[in-house]
């Protein structure tokens, strides 16, 4: 078990619980924090499983119960979203009495933490994380040996009780010789009340973790993995058991559409994600796995969820230099082709109503951007680039909040710094934002737009590399004939031409008696607003 990343819960701007970003580089060095997405967090989490495949990665923090409940619940649902593969949450547990926590999490003092309090914040941080719970340093300080005692009988049963608690790690136990006064349960060499209940309570009870990271080893594969249709591999499972282990498929709704060779769970038939194979008809298929190493067993239930191809919006990728409509992400839902922070659609516009992104209209005509937007939410394009050049991106936004901003990468690069946006009278008063990428190279890529400050609506981003020619758009439906009004730089209305796409109008402007040069050119609907480059 490794403790991978201690106390990183954001407190202010480049303030953490512990002293990251003061006199140390660990922050730029794992891929900066970019305004609360801690990415350098979920940059060590891959590093450690790819040094330690084998080994249990816990993020552990303090304060959790309840100075910063939500801000560590925050966290973890955000490294999750950004694909850090950590298996567990660790609850220092030092704030677990009326006068527990604070500033640097000390511990101790006053009563026991309400029990239903304690109970309902218990469950509440597993049920909002869904990840396993380590009470990975419990402690209660008191000289009232009555008070420790009753806050041990409630809270270590209701630890030992709850089935995703995996474990728990006492801070210490000789009276004086621990991190904080009276938290010992040892005292002048005699067993404190609370030290004599714990020993006869775990003779009697070995509890309910059904985690499969407890209790000498488990499987720390994912419970729920995603895998593309068409696609077989499924997933390498993995223990921390010392020693090799052997698999074996035990069960499942779905089982018999599995195999196994060795550690590597597949599909014996590629699945459909348009005609799914699995007994719910849902594209959810579940499968029950056991691993064994020498006398010691674990079982795990898995889910593996059959996502669509990752493509572009109705089928055709843009090539760069493009405008790329926000509302127009790639196809392949949730934790594929976008993030969102619940499964609603919140928006205003049926566009795409299906999906959880929130989309909004705009004005009462066919323009959509999406609102409603949470830090670490974050959306894909695939695009061709075909020009390898610093790209100029221009982002039609609004917001009514102080904070707003988003990011663009390519992977795990970012290829523009964070893009602030103006706080302006309202979410529907849009304006314009610039800022420069990074080099961009040949090739089918995908975008990722990140929210990295909440609150922000957009509309479009284009991406230009200040050449002149044809620039594509990505829209809806562009097979359609449309309406061009054509203008020249000096803004004169040069004429108007229908054509099914920009390729068949450059066509139609070279045939006209237009004058070789650059046109600006844009749609009657709006969408579309781009150069063209008559030559003669």
């Amino acid at each position: 078990m490794i403790d991978v990343v201690n106390e990183a819960i954001r407190t202010g701007t480049n303030s953490y619980h512990s002293g990251y970003g003061k006199n140390n580089n660990i922050i730029p060095a794992l891929g900066g924090d970019n305004n609360g997405d801690y990415t350098f967090v979920t940059t060590a989490f891959k590093m450690a499983r790819e040094r330690w495949p084998n080994a249990i990665l816990i993020y552990n923090d303090y304060n959790t119960f309840q100075w910063n409940k939500n801000e560590g619940i925050d966290l973890i649902k955000r490294i999750k979203a950004a694909g850090a593969p950590v298996d567990a949450y660790g609850q220092q547990a030092h704030d677990m009495m009326t006068q527990g926590g604070g500033a640097g999490g000390t511990g101790g003092g006053g009563a026991c933490l309400n029990y239903n309090t304690f109970k309902s914040t218990l469950q509440e941080i597993y049920d909002k994380t869904q990840i396993p719970l380590y009470i990975s340093e419990y402690d209660i300080s008191t000289a009232d040996d009555n008070v420790q005692k009753q806050c041990y009988q409630e809270q270590i049963t209701a630890f030992m009780e709850a089935p995703y608690v995996a474990g728990i790690t006492l801070w210490g136990y000789i009276y004086g010789s621990t991190w904080i006064d009276h938290s010992g349960i040892i005292k002048n060499g005699q067993d404190r009340p609370a030290m004599t209940w714990l020993k006869d309570y775990l003779s009697k009870n070995k509890g309910v973790n059904t985690t499969n990271l407890g209790g000498g080893g488990g499987i720390t594969s994912p419970s729920t993995v995603r895998v593309e249709e068409q696609t077989t591999a499924v997933t390498k499972l993995t223990t921390s058991f010392e020693g090799s282990a052997t698999f074996a498929i035990e069960g499942g709704d779905d089982a018999a559409l599995f195999t196994l060779s060795g550690s590597d769970l597949a599909f014996k038939a590629a699945p459909s994600f348009a005609s799914p194979g699995d007994a719910g008809k849902d594209n959810i298929y579940k499968v029950k796995v056991k691993a064994t190493a020498g006398d010691k067993t674990a079982s795990l239930e898995m889910n593996v969820i059959v996502t669509q191809k990752q493509a572009a919006y109705n089928g055709t990728t843009p090539t760069l230099p493009a405008k790329i409509e926000a509302e127009a992400f790639d196809v392949c839902g949730e934790e594929c082709a976008y993030h969102d922070s619940d499964t609603e659609n919140e928006g205003d516009a049926t566009l795409r109503n299906g999906e959880g992104v929130d989309v909004v209209q705009i004005g009462t005509g066919s323009e959509y951007a999406i609102g409603y937007t949470t830090a670490g939410e974050w959306l894909e394009y695939t695009v061709n680039v075909e020009n390898e050049a610093v790209y100029t991106l221009t982002a039609r936004v609004a917001s009514g909040s102080e904070n707003s901003s988003f990011r663009l990468f390519i992977g795990d690069q970012a290829i523009t710094d964070t893009v602030k946006v103006p706080a302006g009278a309202d979410w529907d008063t849009y304006s314009n934002v610039e800022i420069k990428t990074t080099k961009l190279t040949k090739g089918t890529h995908v975008i990722k737009l990140a929210i990295t400050g909440s609150y922000v609506n957009i509309d479009w981003l284009d991406l230009s590399d200040g050449t002149n020619g044809i620039a594509n758009s990505l829209g809806f439906n562009t097979s359609d004939v449309k309406s061009y009004r054509i203008y020249n730089f000096k803004g004169a209305y040069m004429g108007m031409f229908k054509a099914s796409d920009l390729t068949s109008l450059k066509k139609q402007m070279e045939k006209s008696d237009i004058k070789a040069g650059a046109y600006m050119v844009r749609s009657l609907d709006g969408h579309t607003n781009k150069i063209i480059e008559v030559k003669r």
